[in-house]
């Protein structure tokens, strides 16, 4: 079958065109894993941890880094297909707090408080209740606070616990 000069044309520009179309990025710069709106230092940190609780991102780790930290909390038996878990950062609770993490599987939800320099103030309820109404869905809620400081403080200690939170250091 022979095409006219006319429709070999018209395939050119369509195909000229769609080459011309904004590729997705598959391997982004630690810049572009960085890029938000805000300029907090924690919420910087927090945009690279989601680069790498993403099983499917490019790093190509796949779930290692979300198995081991579901390991690190004593629910290995947790499993997820390496597409699924979707991860969200400063999700914000009907109060109009943020969450930090968010991760969401089909069998379980996990809810991160990252802690970079900063004591515990957060509202640690409020994402506690935020994930119980929103993720009814899941069967397990898991609830960390993630720090790269010792938290010694028996007062932060008391409202981890209090709340059900892991404390991961």
């Amino acid at each position: 079958m022979s095409s006219s000069p006319n429709e070999v044309q018209t395939f050119q520009r369509i195909l000229q065109k769609f080459l011309s179309l904004p590729k997705a990025n598959s391997n982004p710069t630690f810049m572009e894993i960085c890029q938000m709106g805000g300029d907090r230092f924690e919420e910087r940190c927090s945009q690279v941890l989601r680069f790498f609780l993403t099983p499917d991102a490019p790093h190509k780790l796949r779930g290692l880094f979300l198995s081991s930290l579901l390991e690190v909390v004593g629910k290995s038996e947790l499993t997820f297909s390496h597409t699924e878990p979707k991860v969200f950062t400063e999700e914000m609770t009907e109060d109009r707090k943020f969450i930090d993490i968010t991760v969401v599987a089909e069998d379980f939800v996990m809810a991160i408080e990252n802690k970079i320099g900063a004591s515990l103030y957060n509202p640690l309820d409020s994402y506690v209740s935020h994930i119980q109404k929103n993720y009814t869905k899941q069967k397990e809620h898991i609830f960390i606070v993630l720090s790269v400081r010792s938290i010694s403080d028996a007062a932060e200690i008391k409202k981890m616990k209090q709340y059900g939170y892991h404390y991961v250091n």
